[in-house]
Order: structure tokens, then C-alpha cells, then sequence
């Protein structure tokens, strides 16, 4: 590597350490809880899952609304007619 002095024996190699030197601006995934940028988006869910996993936990277990026919998620029985 030309800007750390990294070595390494593949080209492939070199291209994905190569990506750790990007500017931050230029990575497009960023974490909506502490702001830290990935290249790709299985990075970010790495992190999230790794990094904050009660977050996630959270928002998937608090729904907007109760689901149809329910109140405050309790099930409701249709009255006989």
C-alpha cells in the first residue's frame, strides 16, 4: 500500500484494505445511531447487529400500530350478531 506500507499478496487483497483509506464523505452507509460510515451495506448491518443490537431489538419489537383487529395488541372477539 502506497499510503500505510500495508503488504499483502493478492490484488484483491490490496483492493479491499485500500478501501479503509477512503475519505468518510465518500463512504455511502452511514449508522443512524453514531454516525460511523461503511462502504457496503452488509458492513452496516454487521455493525448494527454487532454494535448496537438493542437497537434493532427494539424498533422490530415496538410496532407503529396495533395490528388490524386488535386493541393495544390484545385480541378482539367479534360480537355475536
Amino acid at each position: 500500500c502506497e499510503v500505510c506500507g500495508f503488504q499483502c499478496r493478492q490484488r484483491a487483497s490490496l483492493k479491499y484494505h485500500m478501501t479503509k483509506h477512503k475519505a468518510e464523505t465518500e463512504l455511502d452507509f452511514a449508522c443512524d445511531q453514531c454516525g460511523r460510515r461503511f462502504e457496503k451495506a452488509h458492513n452496516l448491518n454487521v455493525h448494527m447487529s454487532m454494535v448496537h443490537p438493542l437497537t434493532q431489538t427494539q424498533d422490530k419489537a415496538l410496532p407503529l400500530e396495533p395490528p388490524p383487529g386488535t386493541v393495544e395488541g390484545q385480541a378482539v372477539k367479534p360480537e355475536p350478531t
